[in-house]
């Protein structure tokens, strides 16, 4: 994220690269920024998540584009353990060289 507005109940501008990453399971769905958790929502199996949107890039209220890149972005078949997702986070490199076969 470079320059977004991520929110869940504050506002919050950022500058720079920062790691995004959403994981969830059948009881929780938890939102970590730079590998640190920043909102927690519990889930029901079966049951629809009402009230959470999930825009990478813009506002849906405003019609408002993003303004920055979104680079690395990955859907893994499992939630992540929150030491995985916080050496996700500390990377330096590009984790597509780490990954044989993706794009």
């Amino acid at each position: 994220m470079d320059g977004a507005t991520r929110s869940s109940s504050t506002p919050w501008r950022c500058a720079g690269w920062h790691a995004l990453c959403l994981a969830w399971d059948e009881q929780e769905a938890v939102g970590y920024l730079d590998g640190k958790p920043f909102h927690k929502t519990p889930l029901v199996p079966g049951e629809p998540v009402h009230g959470t949107l999930l825009r990478l890039g813009g506002s849906f209220l405003e019609n408002t584009p993003m303004t920055g890149d979104l680079d690395e972005v990955f859907l893994y078949d499992r939630r992540l353990t929150e030491a995985a997702i916080a050496a996700l986070a500390a990377a330096e490199e590009p984790l597509k060289s780490k990954l044989p076969g993706i794009l």
